[in-house]
C-alpha cells in the first residue's frame, strides 16, 4: 500500500516495545500507561527531528496516547488488527486522498 504514495510514512507504535505477560515472552498484552507515557516521550522527540506535520493514529490506543500528549491534530484509522485489515486500508486510503 506505501507503494502508491510518494512519500514515506514514519511507522510508530505508542509503546515502541513487546508488552508481554511477565511469564511469557511470546505472548502480548496492552501497554501499560506509565509504558505509554515513556512511549510518548520517544515519539514526541520523533515529531520533532523529522518535522512531522501529519499524525494518523493506528487505533485507539494510539489516538488517545496522541492526544493526551497534547497534540490536537490527530486522525484515526482502525487499527489492522484482530480482522481490521480491510478497514485499515480504506482508512489510510480515504486519509491520504
Amino acid at each position: 500500500m506505501i507503494k502508491t504514495y510518494n512519500f514515506i510514512p514514519l511507522l510508530w507504535n505508542a509503546y515502541p516495545f513487546h508488552p508481554h505477560k511477565p511469564d511469557d515472552q511470546w505472548s502480548n498484552r496492552t501497554p501499560t500507561q506509565g509504558e505509554l507515557l515513556q512511549g510518548g516521550t520517544i515519539l514526541k522527540d520523533l515529531i520533532g527531528i523529522f518535522s512531522i506535520q501529519r499524525l494518523i493514529a493506528m487505533g485507539n490506543k494510539a489516538y488517545d496516547t496522541l492526544r493526551g500528549l497534547g497534540f490536537q491534530q490527530v486522525v484515526k484509522a482502525r487499527h489492522p488488527a484482530h480482522g481490521g485489515k480491510r478497514d485499515f486500508i480504506r482508512g489510510i486510503q480515504e486519509i491520504l486522498s
